[in-house]
């Protein structure tokens, strides 16, 4: 558990490093990274706790808009 843990920590921090100076469209000025941020909390309010769904929520827009390859 802990090592998934770690995995998911990581995938915070990385999705973070990537998309740090992208913004949101809307709402204006919003750091981007509140959108992953926000599905991850969209997950777990509807029971989806696991680590490796919620670390793909992190991740799932730095292939696409960060051209970064997974």
């Amino acid at each position: 558990m802990i090592k998934m843990e770690m995995h998911l920590e990581k995938s915070e921090r990385f999705a973070a490093e990537k998309h740090r100076g992208q913004y949101r469209k809307h709402p204006r000025d919003e750091p981007y990274i509140t959108h992953p941020g926000g599905v991850v909390k969209i997950l777990r309010v509807i029971g989806i706790n696991d680590d490796i769904t919620l670390s793909a929520a992190w991740l799932h827009d730095v292939a696409e808009d960060c051209n970064v390859s997974l």
